[in-house]
């Protein structure tokens, strides 16, 4: 419901510029976790590094309303971004999307720290 809640939300405020920060987060966010998913199987990453990714997936979907609104480029959920990144790391597969949706993470949340604080 958090998720949920927080999406309705931004939908609600679209035209403002924090509402299209927040669908650029998220986006960057899914693809990163998505990305991790699809390479779950394939990984070499420790055994208690996937089993963490797990545990941070179920904890992260059932986070409140108040976490997914607040926090400025999704700080309560840096342990799942870079659990997931771990995961991507240490493929044997090559996948461009996922790095490039890294890099425009940290851009994203770079622009909002020096424009908008």
């Amino acid at each position: 419901m958090g998720f949920a809640g927080a999406l309705r939300d931004a939908a609600v405020h679209m035209p403002q510029t924090a509402s299209l920060l927040w669908f650029g987060e998220i986006v960057v966010l899914l693809l990163v976790v998505v990305g991790a998913g699809v390479v779950f199987g394939s990984t070499r990453a420790a055994f208690h590094e996937r089993v963490a990714w797990i545990g941070y997936c179920v904890l992260s979907i059932t986070l409140g309303t108040p976490v997914w609104q607040r926090g400025l480029g999704f700080r309560y959920l840096d342990e799942w971004f870079l659990m997931s990144c771990v995961l991507l790391l240490f493929t044997t597969r090559r996948l461009r999307i996922p790095a490039a949706a890294v890099a425009a993470a940290y851009l994203v949340v770079f622009v909002e720290l020096v424009r908008f604080i």
